[in-house]
């Protein structure tokens, strides 16, 4: 963690180099951030080139560089033949953090650091194409999925907005930036003032709705995630006792 917070340091987590989004912070962490999405656009590729390639090496070999309509093979059974000949497993609980990692620093940082949203697009749109024709011509037949993976990055997803305005407000906030309040220091190596606080007077009115509605909104997510884990758990063990008074009374006969 490279912020600084002067009364919440836990085991030295909130003891980092920056008080604020100030321009160190721009020159020196934000490059350090955005050079791993640059990374995910080309992921999906550079994951599969050495899959394939040894895939296709390995069936090369057995067939001896024949035709591969030849169905030449010095495989002893049907299972191993079709095992050499198939592509990898569709691994899809691998591919949901990824894309939800990729989202969730999107929406962390992308109000100041526009670049993000623009990155993030294209990694999904090529995430999106790659994952499709590798269903279609490489993986092997995926299992039965249910939509648990789904709902569960939905669950978490949905706070990327909470985050996305708290950051934001943050960001346009700033009072060296925006309010041009700035504290000299005497001497090269003191540690930076900024007087920036969640209680802080906001220059403008804009500033001031941002950290209400998100406020708001983080109170909301809350009580929706209270009240559904509620209502889910008591759905849970009406429908278990249900099933157990039918099976009590099937148990009568």
């Amino acid at each position: 963690m490279n912020a600084r917070f002067r009364y919440l340091k836990v085991f030295n987590v909130f003891d980092g180099e920056h008080e604020d989004f100030d321009g160190s912070w721009y020159r020196n962490i934000a490059p350090f951030i955005i050079s791993p999405m640059y990374i995910q656009l080309i992921f999906p590729i550079q994951n599969l080139i050495p899959d394939f390639s040894i895939q296709q090496g390995l069936a090369w070999l057995d067939r001896r560089f024949t035709n591969p309509r030849l169905y030449k093979t010095h495989c002893k059974t049907a299972l191993q033949y079709a095992d050499l000949n198939s592509g990898a497993e569709h691994l899809l609980f691998e591919k949901y953090p990824r894309l939800v990692n990729i989202v969730m620093v999107s929406m962390m940082y992308s109000f100041g650091l526009p670049i993000f949203l623009i990155l993030t697009f294209v990694s999904l749109l090529i995430s999106y194409f790659i994952d499709k024709l590798l269903v279609a011509y490489y993986h092997r037949k995926p299992p039965m999925y249910d939509d648990t993976l789904n709902k569960t990055s939905v669950h978490f997803m949905k706070w990327g907005a909470f985050i996305y305005l708290a950051i934001a407000y943050w960001m346009v906030s700033n009072r060296q930036m925006f309010g041009n309040d700035l504290t000299p220091k005497e001497y090269q190596d003191q540690v930076d003032e900024y007087h920036h606080y969640l209680h802080s007077q906001n220059n403008f009115m804009f500033q001031t709705i941002l950290k209400w509605v998100a406020i708001f909104l983080g109170i909301c997510l809350l009580i929706y995630d209270v009240f559904i884990g509620w209502l889910n758990m008591f759905m849970r063990s009406t429908a278990k006792s249900e099933l157990l008074s039918k099976e009590y009374l099937y148990g009568m006969f």
